[in-house]
């Protein structure tokens, strides 16, 4: 199934900076709010044993932090980082160049997350 990621993100430290605005996959709307955060599974499995029924599913997490400046997108991406080390395992953070279209900033950071079935 799908982690409870918004439950997750939904702390003190992510809301001082994006409030609840924290929007599963990958959709934040037509114009959304800043500064915030996306979310989507990019692959989603079952930890598989020769011997018996996964017990556990392992789910590959993207969260995309958005802001107007850099530093906002870099605050948000500390507080998402700091949430989601206690989860799982980074696997890649990406400051990306401002995006053409709504010249705003990202921040992607890319977890693999194990959730007991």
């Amino acid at each position: 199934m799908i982690p409870p990621i918004y439950e997750w993100l939904n702390v003190a430290a992510v809301n001082a900076i994006a409030g609840t605005r924290l929007y599963p996959f990958g959709d934040a709307g037509d114009s959304p709010a800043y500064p915030y955060a996306t979310w989507f599974l990019p692959s989603s499995g079952a930890e598989n044993y020769i011997s018996e029924v996964p017990t556990i599913d392992r789910d590959r997490v993207q969260i995309d932090c958005w802001a107007q400046t850099p530093q906002d997108a870099l605050d948000l991406a500390t507080a998402v980082r700091n949430v989601m080390d206690a989860r799982g395992h980074q696997h890649v953070r990406i400051v990306h160049p401002i995006d053409p279209d709504t010249k705003s900033y990202r921040v992607q950071l890319d977890y693999t997350v194990w959730q007991p079935r």
